[in-house]
Formats: structure tokens, C-alpha cells, sequence
């Protein structure tokens, strides 16, 4: 059974920005190659949100998962940030590059909670 989908209004600008800079850098026939597996990502969070290859991120937020959108032979550096809200709709909250600092890229409500002397999570 899927889950319906909540697109956060940012995933939808990341999902743009990673897109035109694919088509740019690498052609047509890479970004319509990006452009299936991030539908296909969508589609198996979507099927699955506990899907095996998604990662929980319990530092970020108790509810928190990754999923990377690369498969084998069809390398990708993306991944969605996302968790299933209270009424079991999954929201896509951003879709982000590997290599950046996902702190810094946080939307409202996924921030980490409060931390105890240490470093360790309450």
C-alpha cells in the first residue's frame, strides 16, 4: 500500500537546482536518467517509508530518515530527507547533494533537540 506524498515547497526548489545542473554539466540523456530515479526514489519511500535502504537519522530528528536515490549502475549523490508525520503521510522535507552539511540545511520542525553536556541527546 502507498503512503500519500507531502512535497515540502523546498524539495521542490532542490529537486529544480539539481536538475538544471545536471542537464547543464552532463546533457539531456543524464538528466532524464537523474530526473526517473528521483521519481523512482519518490515512488519506493512512498511504497515503503521504513524501506530497508532508507537510514534512520534519530540525531536529527526522532522521526528522521535519509534515502540516497543512487542504485547500483546508476550512480547518484542525492538523497531525500524525509519522516511520516503523526497521520501517515510521508513528507519529503529536503533533497540534498552528499556533500553538504546537512545541519545547515535543515527545514523547520527537523532541527536536532536539545543536547546534554557531552554531546549526547536527551
Amino acid at each position: 500500500m502507498s503512503h500519500p506524498v507531502r512535497i515540502l515547497p523546498a524539495v521542490r526548489g532542490d529537486i529544480e537546482d539539481a536538475l538544471t545542473l545536471t542537464l547543464r554539466k552532463f546533457g539531456e540523456r543524464k538528466y532524464n536518467g537523474y530526473r526517473d530515479l528521483i521519481r523512482a526514489a519518490i515512488e519506493r519511500i512512498a511504497a515503503n517509508p521504513d524501506d530497508p535502504r532508507a537510514r534512520r537519522r534519530p540525531e536529527i530528528h526522532a522521526k528522521a530518515r535519509t534515502f540516497h536515490i543512487g542504485r547500483r549502475n546508476q550512480r547518484a549523490r542525492h538523497f531525500f530527507l524525509y519522516r511520516v508525520a503523526d497521520d501517515g503521510v510521508v513528507e519529503l522535507a529536503r533533497f540534498l547533494y552528499d556533500g553538504m552539511d546537512l545541519a545547515q540545511q535543515l527545514p523547520p520542525g527537523y532541527e536536532a533537540g536539545p543536547r546534554e553536556e557531552g554531546g549526547q541527546s536527551r
